[in-house]
């Protein structure tokens, strides 16, 4: 049997997730579970709900079918640095074609298609849990949870005071205003969510920084991933993440530089500066903020103060469009990832996921000269 990776092992593995939002501290999380030999963890890597409606009913048992999956995967992925937690594409459709003979349905072969990616080095049959975390699909919970009724959501939330000035906009003023609508608009979806309580469980950024070690025993324990001490020593693996990625692909060599940019702060030791306080913001700032997300910041029990009618007057017609615009790009994002894989395709054919990418995030390795030519 190829790699002794079974048919029964692979329909065996469950699928859970991490439900966040940027700069929240899921890649710190992220990190310490993937420290488990029990857990993969994978970073927004959407194949198992963007290409379910095309290949559900398939049987992966012959070239083409396994060819033309990759191709799609290849074609559709969201975040192009996860191409290089894996092997070269053709590399990885000879890998896979060999477990054809196990006649994989749908989700047992999407597993096996992410026990391949690797930062890192692990037995893939001791491998139990498939973690995926997301910053995409708040609206889909509901959808993901009947999808697969054994899956587990960590709902991750950071306070959006904090989680805007993570997202550096002492540098764009004017950008506070919808990235706090965003933060709404996402962690309203905990709230409203209609799966089982003991499905999901609502981990705030604060808890995991002040008492890291307690946290995370609480979320392996609602997972059933086991703890280990070893865990919270997750910051020694980020040069063999890069090793890998090196060892894999021919990079920019600007791509390190990059690496340690996006997630600087995600190796480097903790401590609580991370949690910003309102000082770092301006009475009208803080007003504003507080009009937008007072329910939400409520109900997760950060603090918030009485709203006056004049706060309403701060909101500038910059502020307006603002909100409008992110408000807009919510609606057409659900809009997107609820679409068939076909018209999905199609809509990537004409670059529309570039407009989708508001934050321009990961796919900013783009932007290294000729990076993408490379990937």
């Amino acid at each position: 049997m190829p790699n002794n990776i079974s048919k029964e092992h692979l329909a065996s593995i469950k699928n859970y997730f991490i439900i966040t939002q940027n700069r929240s501290g899921s890649t710190m999380l992220a990190s310490m579970l993937n420290m488990s030999n029990e857990a993969k963890v994978i970073i927004e890597e959407n194949t198992r709900f963007l290409l379910r409606d095309k290949y559900l009913q398939k049987i992966f048992n012959n070239q083409r079918i396994i060819d033309r999956f990759i191709d799609d995967f290849y074609f559709l992925i969201y975040l192009k640095i996860n191409t290089l937690l894996l092997p070269q594409k053709e590399n990885l459709k000879i890998t896979l074609r060999k477990y054809s003979s196990l006649n994989l349905k749908y989700d047992e072969f999407v597993s096996l298609l992410h026990l391949q990616f690797n930062p890192l080095k692990k037995d893939r049959n001791k491998v139990r849990f498939i973690v995926n975390k997301e910053v995409n699909y708040h609206f889909a919970i509901n959808k993901l949870y009947k999808n697969n009724p054994e899956t587990k959501f960590v709902f991750l939330v950071r306070n959006c005071l904090s989680n805007t000035k993570s997202n550096e906009l002492d540098k764009d003023k004017k950008r506070i205003v919808s990235e706090a609508l965003d933060w709404k608009l996402k962690t309203k979806h905990f709230i409203e969510t209609t799966i089982p309580n003991d499905s999901f469980s609502i981990v705030l950024f604060e808890d995991l920084i002040k008492d890291q070690e307690n946290t995370l025993k609480n979320i392996c324990a609602f997972y059933n991933i086991p703890f280990n001490s070893s865990m919270l020593n997750y910051r020694d693996n980020k040069n063999k993440i890069l090793e890998v990625i090196t060892n894999n692909h021919k990079v920019h060599p600007k791509f390190k530089e990059f690496f340690y940019e996006m997630h600087g702060s995600t190796f480097s030791e903790i401590n609580e500066n991370k949690i910003v306080s309102e000082s770092s913001f301006t009475k009208k700032q803080k007003a504003k903020i507080n009009i937008i997300c007072k329910k939400e910041r409520s109900f997760f029990g950060y603090e918030t103060s009485e709203i006056k009618w004049k706060h309403y007057f701060y909101f500038s017609i910059i502020d307006i469009y603002l909100l409008a615009k992110t408000y807009l790009h919510d609606k057409i994002g659900k809009f997107y990832f609820m679409l068939t894989t076909s018209q999905r395709i199609f809509l990537r054919s004409i670059n529309f996921i570039n407009f989708l990418n508001k934050n321009n995030m990961y796919n900013g390795i783009d932007n290294l000269p000729k990076m993408k030519n490379k990937l």
